[in-house]
């Protein structure tokens, strides 16, 4: 099966990688049998395991999706900074309004990209993502993804709670359902069509990535 993706290219590089439209659409698997619940506070995150009877030897996962459900957290006792993502409007975290953190069952940070964090709270933008009004939250590697075998434990946190940073006035609960964009491990290898670049000043290109599986 070849899936395609279309690349935007621009002076400073890629800005985003998605399906092409003309062929098979990425395809989301939900892996979380109920919903996931992370807290604010209290060092309480959400906890799911993978599990895929189709693909017994792992996958390589290229993407993840939470969809909101329920349920709201916020940074601060003032109720009008809550959110479904992280903080909605704190003066402190405009730029950077998002705390939701993937780790594996060490806490250790899967995602977001570290580029993306701002400061030890874990703070982070993605582009085109609201803290409040976002239905989904997606975090992508389609160009480093990684191995994802059965039964390995993922957590959803609150990035200050995870780092226990300034979370004595944080509260509130989210509800999500978890799922992941993969490719399956098998003989067949992937491959990745050669990706030209241009450095233009005022405008970028676009330019299709082809995917073997």
């Amino acid at each position: 099966m070849r899936i395609f993706f279309l690349m935007i290219v621009t002076s400073i590089g890629v800005l985003a990688v998605f399906p092409d439209n003309s062929e098979d659409q990425l395809i989301w698997q939900l892996i979380s049998r109920e919903r996931v619940c992370f807290h604010a506070n209290g060092r309480r995150p959400g906890t799911f395991e993978y599990r895929d009877n189709q693909a017994p030897t792992g996958r390589l996962l290229t993407a993840l999706k939470l969809v909101y459900r329920s349920g709201n957290v916020t940074c601060d006792n003032n109720v009008a900074y809550k959110s479904r993502w992280g903080c909605y409007n704190h003066p402190r975290y405009v730029k950077h309004p998002l705390n939701v953190i993937i780790t594996d069952k060490y806490d250790n940070i899967i995602y977001p990209d570290k580029k993306y964090i701002k400061n030890g709270g874990l703070w982070y933008f993605l582009p085109f993502v609201d803290a409040l009004y976002s239905d989904e939250l997606v975090f992508t590697s389609f160009t480093n993804p990684f191995y994802l075998s059965k039964g390995d434990t993922l957590k959803i946190w609150y990035g200050e709670d995870l780092r226990n940073w300034k979370a004595a006035d944080n509260g509130g609960r989210v509800c999500v359902e978890a799922k992941i964009s993969q490719l399956p491990i098998g003989s067949r290898s992937t491959r990745f069509q050669s990706v030209s670049m241009r450095a233009d000043t005022n405008q970028g290109h676009f330019t299709t990535l082809a995917m073997d599986v």
